[in-house]
This record gives structure tokens, C-alpha cells and sequence, in this order.
């Protein structure tokens, strides 16, 4: 079997870290964006080891999952 790989864009870095950011000043804590990273990081060890497990869509070599209230491609 591949093992598939994992790309983050500079996009995609600057929304998470936005994320991550927003929650921990609403929140006033990092709990709930630790518990996104670390659902984050499960999700990508599945996509990596699996990807055809999850919805493909029309970008090539791309699926996508949900994870919280957040799509990852």
C-alpha cells in the first residue's frame, strides 16, 4: 500500500492558525482548539494510511472529511 501524503498550503496554514485563534479568545482557553488539533492530526494518520476511504472530490487527488464543524481537503 502508498501512503498517501499530505499538503498544506500557506493558505490553509493561515486559516487554521485564524482558527485556532478566534476560539482561543472566545473561549478564553485553548481547550477546544487543542481538541480540533489533535482531531486534526487522527484524521490526517486515517487520510494518510487511507484516502479512498473518504469522499473524493473534482480536484485531483483530493478527498475531503468533516471534523467538528470544519471541512478538510
Amino acid at each position: 500500500m502508498v501512503k498517501s501524503k499530505v499538503v498544506w498550503s500557506d493558505t490553509t496554514l493561515n486559516q487554521r492558525r485564524q482558527i485556532f485563534e478566534y476560539w482561543n479568545l472566545r473561549n478564553g482557553n485553548t481547550k477546544y482548539s487543542e481538541r480540533i488539533r489533535v482531531s486534526i492530526n487522527n484524521r490526517i494518520k486515517l487520510i494518510t494510511k487511507n484516502p479512498e476511504a473518504f469522499l473524493n472530490v473534482d480536484f485531483v487527488n483530493t478527498h475531503v472529511t468533516v471534523i467538528e464543524k470544519f471541512k478538510l481537503f
